[in-house]
């Protein structure tokens, strides 16, 4: 139990005055609370994404990698692919604006 649980529940048993000071002594506990929290979630939101850098750095450098490994091994598309531009024949108009 956390000194903030600790005091809230001091307060609940009654161990203030009156009820207005009660009051008043639980608003400020759940307002520093919110403003741990407020605190704490840009903390964790900032390592996340010092996570996700990592994880996008690490990837480039694997990327890099592999395609390294392509050209060194000297690979190279011998054709057009099925179903590219390359191999499709265009009908009807297009076909006599290519040929002007």
């Amino acid at each position: 139990m956390n000194w903030r649980q600790r005091r809230i529940s001091w307060q609940l048993q009654g161990k203030c005055e009156n009820s207005y000071e009660r009051n008043k002594q639980v608003q400020i506990a759940v307002h520093e609370n919110n403003a741990q929290d407020n605190w704490i979630k840009p903390r964790i939101w900032e390592r996340e994404m010092a996570e996700q850098s990592r994880e996008v750095a690490r990837l480039k450098h694997r990327l890099d990698g592999m395609e390294g490994k392509r050209l060194l091994e000297g690979y190279r598309r011998q054709g057009p692919m099925p179903g590219s531009p390359e191999t499709q024949n265009p009908g009807g108009e297009a076909a006599e604006h290519l040929s002007l």
